[in-house]
């Protein structure tokens, strides 16, 4: 994957979408209609910034089915590094306005429209128990990671969600707030690797039914 920084320009400068195959390479956002299926997509930046500026949604009005990118997980998968979860908390209550009841995440097992919810939950109780820590010594922010923690999975709605990357959840919040990282540099990028790998069960992506079509490229809408 490239940094956001170089591949932002080089979107930006390709108007047309192509599709062949599972491939599909688009600009800001497009509007397909491939024989019964109707999908909208559209990068992240079309609401507001969360969890990466170049993260992608893709929306199936007619059967209500929503698949997340890495907005909305199913267990403890959220990788924070170069998002906004002030942000992210904004486009999870703007999406959970479209009324999906099928949502696939980009990792955890497939939910109904409880899982925007859930993680919307999530984040909004991390970054209540952070503001309590406003002001605080890095340090001391540091040294009540697992108390947060601990405090988070007493709530069976949310408990899944916190897992190897918390302790940089709560940095990320920190920071949102005005205070200084307490978290080594590699720290982010340990994370980011582990968060690549991170696997779903093949059941997640097995098909319902199949849509064949020989419909040409889609070109982009603006």
């Amino acid at each position: 994957m490239l940094a956001p920084e170089v591949v932002r320009p080089i979107w930006s400068a390709v108007p047309a979408v192509s599709v062949g195959g599972f491939t599909l390479t688009f600009g800001f956002r497009f509007f397909a209609q491939l024989s019964s299926l109707t999908m909208r997509c559209s990068i992240s930046r079309t609401l507001v910034r969360y969890s990466s500026s170049l993260d992608g949604w893709a929306w199936l009005p007619n059967e209500k089915i929503l698949l997340t990118g890495d907005a909305c997980v199913n267990g403890p998968y959220n990788y924070t590094g170069d998002g906004n979860i002030g942000d992210w908390i904004k486009t999870l209550e703007a999406v959970k306005k479209l009324g999906a009841k099928t949502v696939y995440p980009s990792h955890g097992p497939v939910g109904g429209a409880e899982l925007l919810d859930d993680q919307h939950a999530y984040f909004t109780a991390l970054t209540d128990e952070v503001k309590k820590l406003t002001g605080k010594d890095p340090s001391e922010v540091k040294q009540s990671v697992e108390g947060i923690r601990e405090t988070l999975k007493k709530q069976e709605r949310i408990a899944r969600y916190a897992g190897n990357f918390f302790p940089a959840q709560v940095e990320k919040v920190f920071v949102e707030l005005g205070g200084e990282p307490f978290l080594p540099k590699t720290a982010s990028v340990d994370d980011h690797a582990d968060h690549g790998v991170a696997q779903c069960t093949a059941s997640q992506f097995r098909p319902r039914s199949v849509i064949r079509t020989n419909a040409a490229p889609v070109r982009a809408g603006k």
